[in-house]
């Protein structure tokens, strides 16, 4: 009976011991995917600003030179235009959380304005963009040189 009870003991301490082991390694997987999950979101958001960013400076200085160049009702200027406001909506929708969302809107408002000139309009939506650029924080790009 001794070593029946002994066994049932030993069999018990295995089996907690087990089962600790297992639900330390699942918490430590857990919080492996966890990370792995936030750190491809802040990739993802990061490709996805850097996108918003670049192709916003790209179009607010092509709708600058075409709008300077060519009548307001022009193709060109107003797929400039309209490539313009469609990533500084973006931007804005990405700043939402940054408080610097009523700048971006902002820009939008003036860019979209009766009777502006674009040309200086998108010149300054530009300059703007670029300082959102280099001060979101979310990016890391204090190093980039912009002129």
């Amino acid at each position: 009976m001794d070593a029946g009870l002994a066994a049932l003991a030993g069999a018990v301490v295995g089996g907690i011991f087990t089962f600790s082991v297992n639900e330390l390694a699942y918490q430590r997987e857990a919080r492996r995917r966890k990370e792995e999950a936030v750190q491809r979101e802040k990739e993802w958001l990061r490709e996805k600003l850097l996108g918003s960013y670049s192709n916003g400076i790209y179009y607010l200085t092509k709708l600058g030179s075409s709008s300077r160049s060519q009548p307001e009702d022009n193709k060109e200027t107003r797929q400039h235009f309209s490539e313009s406001l469609r990533y500084l909506y973006l931007l804005r929708a990405y700043h939402e959380r940054t408080g610097q969302a009523e700048e971006v809107q902002a820009l939008i408002d003036q860019l979209s304005a009766d009777g502006v000139d674009r040309s200086e309009a998108a010149r300054d939506a530009c300059f703007a963009v670029q300082g959102l650029l280099k001060g979101d924080r979310r990016l890391n790009v204090t190093d980039i040189v912009m002129r």
